[in-house]
């Protein structure tokens, strides 16, 4: 998609880990996330849960803590894969609190949340949208959410900051184009995303799925994506984590 002609009529549509985590993940990218592309617009945002499986009593992210500080072999959190962004939530959320967690990965989502269901790991950190009808049903509980303000989907459960941890993440889908997109081109592009975001339609059949929908401007995006890039490097290469 780099090497596209641009000329407005390529785009591609990315979450946020290949453009502000993947760098700081894998020895080799053949791409540069801000070099060989051109930001056309934020399109939806997402947040993350932190789940209490079977394994854990805690109802809140006090008790979470306080239960790994006294039993530390047991707090074990799963997620869809080592290098994802749910495993750095985690690392993060251990240098918010100074609260060491330990990393299971699995081999995708529906491996973590089998092993959480089974006690085989306490905890887990996912997408909302990936673990909300489990906790309505009573199966697992969303201790908090990762955002800056509550999710739809589980408006019951509290942020982070609510509950006194200075942790706040969130993850992204964004439009981009090919680099040295005319401006002529990209201005139209953020005309047609900005429409397209913002008609009822497509709002609820984001929010449907879990998502956020934003809709920004090509600085917008882009000042976004240096600040998540320059946010992660630190939590990520504290892991001593590199993939080929």
């Amino acid at each position: 998609m780099k090497n596209a002609k641009p000329d407005g009529q390529t785009v591609i549509v990315l979450p946020s880990g290949p453009m502000v985590m993947f760098p700081h993940v894998y020895r080799k990218l053949d791409y540069d996330p801000v070099r060989d592309f051109t930001p056309v617009s934020l399109l939806a945002r997402f947040q993350f849960g932190v789940v209490a499986g079977p394994a854990s009593h805690a109802k809140n992210i006090a008790q979470m803590l306080a239960d790994a500080k006294v039993h530390p072999d047991a707090a074990t959190y799963g997620t869809a894969g080592a290098g994802t962004l749910p495993h750095f939530m985690g690392v993060l959320l251990t240098q918010s609190t100074g609260v060491p967690l330990t990393h299971v990965p699995f081999q995708g989502s529906s491996p973590a949340n089998t092993a959480l269901l089974g006690g085989h790991v306490a905890y887990k950190f996912d997408v909302v949208s990936e673990t909300a009808e489990l906790h309505r049903a009573g199966k697992v509980r969303i201790l908090a959410v990762t955002g800056a303000k509550r999710d739809p989907q589980v408006p019951e459960v509290p942020t982070l900051k609510e509950q006194g941890i200075p942790m706040e993440a969130t993850a992204w889908f964004g439009m981009y184009a090919p680099a040295g997109l005319p401006p002529a081109a990209l201005a139209r592009l953020e005309k047609a995303v900005g429409a397209a975001i913002h008609t009822p339609a497509l709002q609820e059949r984001l929010q449907k799925l879990g998502y956020e929908p934003v809709g920004s401007t090509s600085a917008e995006l882009a000042t976004i994506q240096r600040s998540d890039l320059a946010r992660w490097e630190q939590p990520i290469k504290s892991t001593g984590l590199v993939l080929d």
